[in-house]
């Protein structure tokens, strides 16, 4: 092998090792989902079953009427009550083996969850960025989902702005 070919090949196992999580079942696409209106939408869901996050949210072009970003003259919510996700079981056992045949001394999956943090503090419409797997997913949804906050506020009063949260899953 030459020089290049044998980069090629360490590159590639590299990455592989990086993201061992995205290696597994597809996401379901089309899945039937009822609005709060009752209305039939067709959301993606992860293979644990929560909400994945739209394009439009994802690149955050426009946002719902009446949502704000944090910034400027949006104060960001402050977290008053934040339980942290735990792993599961599946997840605990993958990560287990996966540090044994790796030898690695540390597993750690991050999940991004959106949220609109609502005028009480509430999170609502929860969706998950990027695809865990391993129930990871479904445990970082109900995490984020009992969060509460003091909500963000714009010139003193209360506004409901979208945010981001990051959750890390991590096994020594």
């Amino acid at each position: 092998m030459d020089r290049v070919s044998i980069r090629l090949l360490v590159g590639l196992l590299f990455a592989l090792s990086c993201s061992p999580i995205r290696a597994q079942q597809s996401t379901p696409v089309g899945n039937e989902v009822k609005s709060a209106e009752g209305k039939e939408s067709t959301t993606r869901l992860t293979v644990d079953g929560v909400p994945l996050c739209s394009e439009q949210l994802k690149s955050w072009p426009v946002l719902p009427e009446g949502v704000y970003r944090v910034g400027g003259k949006v104060l960001p919510p402050t977290p008053t009550k934040t339980p942290d996700p735990t792993f599961t079981d599946e997840a605990r056992k993958y990560a287990r083996n996966l540090m044994k045949t790796q030898h690695l001394k540390r597993f750690e999956a991050k999940s991004l969850v959106g949220a609109t943090v609502d005028t009480d503090g509430v999170p609502k419409n929860l969706c998950v960025f990027k695809e865990l797997g391993y129930g990871l997913d479904r445990r970082a949804y109900d995490a984020v989902s009992t969060w509460h906050f003091q909500p963000a506020t714009l010139d003193g009063n209360p506004v409901p702005v979208r945010l981001t949260v990051e959750l890390t899953f991590a096994l020594w």
